[in-house]
């Protein structure tokens, strides 16, 4: 190339910076604020001195606090194996691929001809082969802008990758509280079925002597049926929650095997709480609501980019055949550098399209906060009642194991008839079995808590075992 393109190419690359000085400095890479929010200094239905906020809560792995291994074993397995983890992590390399191809445009399309032509340029030749890398159309300031919207799309899939890893523990936690508590379920069905069927064998006979009534024994029956019914629903329930749990670690249907026992899990877990602003920086969502809502500013302002004029670089090197008496001694050099401005008035469409998009991811992020809010505000009272209603289930179980008892003693001195007894047993069954119920909704809502808090997606890295397992 000689001295005169070199400095045509400088002088259309300082006319290019001048113009896109003109239009605005920051066009390609547009001043981005961040939506203010009014976040709550504290929660609503809660003091905030009673709120012992845990450090690095996102980092935190709150599952092992019930010391189950096999629970353990089960997260650890589907952080691995899941594949909506892995699909996020598809995306995630997606959207690398992505940035990767707008960072290697700074490079030149390089060609290679070897060949036949009758392009004068070449003088006319037989044949010709050569080099001939370009810069076709080059728009620095629209790949600048396309870098920085690919480096948000890549920073928004990983957070993508955050949120699936939490979905996934909460999933998986909740699954497998509600297999447990199932399985004690029937075991307490099995008992309060076996005492009902007892006091109906008492009852019938005391009907076949004249004592009891038909309608007492029609009773019993209807209530030995009904935990028929209750007990087959409890079984399929404990089957779909081991279906679950196997498909959340992508295995096929099937039984798991755990010999924990849900009467001595511990699901009172106080101050597990955080402060709003602390929630609002752990939620996966919302930082991918504040990425796209920052993508569609820079998309709009990327767009202005194609109003700026393109440069059309390029040098062949070469060699032609134009015959003898050297057929191959020329060496062939042609050159392009030429600044091209085309006004396309379909921008302008696109840039007002993108202004509504823009909306669109504002309300987006905002209704995302809002909701982050509410809901973890709706899990601490779900919670504190949860707890309240187990304490009230707990006492009203003591109560009844503490009339069971004094029945017994009435009728073992002989005051009592032995069915007084197996009623008052009846009420320890019907107790405990909501004692197991109000457990369960105690530790489900335990569990969204910590999940709307945004706890321990970030406890370890499994990027490299599911990279691993799909190669």
């Amino acid at each position: 190339m000689n001295k005169f393109g070199i400095k045509f190419i400088l002088l259309i690359m300082v006319a290019a910076t001048l113009t896109s000085m003109l239009l605005g400095c920051s066009i390609w890479s547009p001043d981005y604020v961040k939506p203010a929010i009014d976040t709550p200094s504290r929660w609503a239905y809660f003091e905030s001195e009673s709120l012992a906020a845990e450090n690095n809560l996102a980092y935190t792995a709150w599952w092992q606090k019930f010391n189950d291994p096999v629970l353990n074993r089960l997260i650890e397995s589907g952080l691995i194996n899941n594949n909506s983890i892995g699909q996020a992590y598809g995306n995630l390399e997606q959207a690398k691929g992505q940035l990767k191809a707008v960072e290697l445009s700074w490079l030149p399309i390089t060609s290679v001809y070897a060949g036949y032509s009758s392009n004068p340029a070449f003088g006319v030749p037989l044949g010709v082969y050569g080099i001939w890398p370009q810069y076709a159309l080059f728009n620095m300031f629209n790949i600048i802008a396309m870098q920085k919207s690919a480096e948000l799309k890549v920073a928004s899939q990983e957070k993508a990758v955050d949120a699936a890893k939490l979905v996934l523990i909460g999933q998986i936690a909740n699954s497998y509280y509600t297999y447990i508590a199932q399985a004690a379920q029937l075991k307490l069905y099995t008992q309060y079925q076996n005492d009902l069927k007892e006091i109906l064998d008492v009852e019938q006979a005391d009907y076949q002597d004249g004592i009891s009534s038909e309608i007492i024994v029609k009773g019993l029956a209807q209530k030995v049926n009904a935990a028929n019914v209750q007990q087959k629903i409890i079984e399929n329930n404990i089957i779909k929650s081991q279906n679950a749990l196997r498909y959340l670690i992508n295995g096929n249907p099937g039984i798991i095997v755990s010999s924990a026992e849900f009467t001595t899990v511990n699901t009172a877990y106080p101050n597990v709480a955080a402060l709003p602003a602390t929630v609002l920086a752990n939620r996966p969502d919302v930082a991918i609501a504040e990425l796209e809502y920052h993508l569609a500013v820079q998309n709009k302002g990327g767009e202005y980019t194609q109003l700026l004029p393109v440069i059309q670089l390029d040098s062949f090197q070469g060699a032609a055949n134009v015959g003898n008496p050297n057929p191959w001694g020329g060496l062939t050099t042609i050159n392009d550098a030429y600044l091209e401005w085309t006004l396309d008035p379909k921008v302008f469409g696109r840039i007002e399209a993108l202004k509504g998009a823009q909306k669109t991811a504002y309300y987006t992020y905002i209704d995302t906060v809002k909701k982050a809010l509410r809901d973890v505000d709706n899990d601490l009272v779900n919670h504190k009642i949860a707890d309240q209603t187990y304490s009230y289930a707990n006492k009203a179980y003591l109560d009844a194991q503490q009339k069971y008892l004094l029945t017994l003693d009435l009728y073992t001195t002989g005051i009592d008839p032995y069915r007084t007894v197996l009623y008052s047993k009846l009420d320890v069954d019907l107790t405990m079995l909501e004692v197991n119920n109000m457990k369960l909704i105690q530790m489900i809502t335990l569990v969204n808590l910590y999940q709307d808090l945004g706890g321990g997606y970030k406890y370890s890295n499994h990027s490299t075992e599911i990279k691993s397992r799909q190669s």
